[in-house]
């Protein structure tokens, strides 16, 4: 038994070795083929030393290695961050990683952290703090949506420490400027996907909204120093009659009256004999009217038009925040002469700017306004009438937080969410 065992032994090696031996001739070969073919130029004919050509790309090619092969984030979702320089109402909208967090450090520096590591900074300007030593090794040049982009790879250190940082410059115009913005992070914090959808996705609006102001005056109608408010019950639960008195107060020479009626429109209203003779005869200076939500509305409109163009009666759309954006432009296209007084939108605009909903809108089915929305409209007819704000020592507004004391004192409102907006406070 241990005789077969060996002689089968003996058999199994030299296979071994015969396979070895062909492995080995065929890597020969392969070599030999591999070689021939690298010393063959286009046309067949050898050649020794390689070109000049050939010598730029390897260079190249050995410069780029250093970030090409660097494993980088790949960023799942991303937050729009807005950045806006001082006196501007035009944003610049940056697509920026969802993890990523920004904080000032000037009037012209903002810094981006990824949990506790800096990462980068976004700087007003084309410099950034990262300058020097800097040296180029990719550029690339695009356009969208108006915005120019240029997207670099900067290489840092000495050879054999490099390190690498991507820069995007965004250069636009805000309306009262030319402006550049750039987005300086590393390189290895975000994946050339990423970087490509932040330059495509980057867009410039217009994200503050400033105070109509002088829009109406007393000259403009009979001069009637009274006005009245006609809606339903969205008039109603904002006490806009009574706050428009408190407010107009210190002019002493105008006041409101509010009629309010539950689940009524401008073509109920229309088809009220008293009081369209009530506008007919005069009564009153401007007529603030609510209730646009069908066509009927729309069609009804006419007959409170023809009543106050009977009395000279200044007639102002005043669509309250539960009427249908449809019809409020269906009307302003029917009649383009008369002055809108956008209360919807306002309120609409200062819940989008951060304004809790709650204080503006009750906590009930059809979601009636407030007296802090009360207080809102009121303040916007005052504003169109005497192209001023409005006082601020209004009862309901004791808790001015909750407009924020920029709404109070300027009457414009940023629609970015607030805690995405970002301000280059420098001159």
């Amino acid at each position: 038994m241990l005789t077969k065992f060996c002689f089968r032994d003996k058999i199994k090696r030299k296979e071994g070795d015969i396979l070895k031996n062909i492995v080995r001739l065929a890597a020969m070969l392969m070599a030999i083929i591999f070689a021939l073919s690298a010393c063959k130029t286009n046309d067949g004919e050898s050649q020794t030393t390689p070109s000049a050509e050939q010598t730029s790309a390897t260079t190249e090619a050995d410069k780029n290695v250093h970030y090409s092969d660097l494993v980088c984030d790949d960023v799942e979702s991303f937050a729009y961050m807005n950045f806006i320089c001082k006196g501007s109402v035009m944003a610049l909208n940056i697509p920026l990683p969802s993890n990523w967090k920004v904080y000032k450090v000037n009037d012209t520096t903002y810094k981006l952290q990824r949990l506790a590591e800096e990462i980068g900074m976004v700087c007003l300007g084309e410099s950034t703090p990262y300058e020097d030593g800097k040296t180029e090794v990719h550029s690339e040049t695009d356009t969208s949506h108006k915005i120019e982009s240029v997207y670099s790879v900067n290489r840092y250190g000495e050879e054999g420490s490099y390190t690498y940082k991507r820069r995007v410059v965004l250069s636009y115009n805000d309306g009262i400027s030319d402006r550049k913005v750039t987005v300086d992070m590393n390189y290895t914090s975000i994946d050339d996907d990423g970087i490509r959808f932040m330059r495509r996705m980057a867009k410039k609006w217009e994200a503050i909204m400033e105070p109509e102001m002088n829009t109406l005056s007393f000259d403009m109608g009979n001069g009637m120093p009274k006005a009245l408010i006609l809606g339903n019950s969205f008039v109603s639960t904002t006490r806009i009659g009574s706050i428009f008195n408190e407010m107009f107060d210190d002019k002493g020479d105008y006041f409101a009256e509010a009629i309010s009626r539950p689940n009524v429109s401008i073509k109920d209203y229309a088809k009220d004999s008293y009081m369209l003779s009530r506008i007919e005869s005069g009564e009153f200076g401007m007529l603030f009217m609510c209730g646009l939500f069908s066509e009927d509305d729309v069609t009804g409109l006419e007959k409170i038009y023809d009543a106050c163009k009977a009395s000279n009666t200044v007639l102002v759309l005043f669509p309250a925040h539960n009427e249908d954006r449809k019809r409020i432009k269906k009307a302003q296209e029917k009649y383009p002469e008369l002055v809108t007084i956008d209360w919807k939108e306002e309120l609409t605009n200062l819940i989008y700017s951060g304004v809790s909903k709650s204080d503006l809108c009750m906590n009930d089915g059809p979601e009636h306004s407030t007296q802090l929305a009360g207080y809102v409209g009121a303040g916007m007819i005052y504003r169109a009438i005497y192209g001023e704000l409005p006082p601020a020592n209004i009862s309901i507004v004791a808790d001015e937080y909750k407009l924020g004391t920029n709404y109070l004192k300027t009457g414009s409102i940023c629609i970015a969410e607030k805690s995405r907006v970002f301000y280059f406070t420098a001159e």
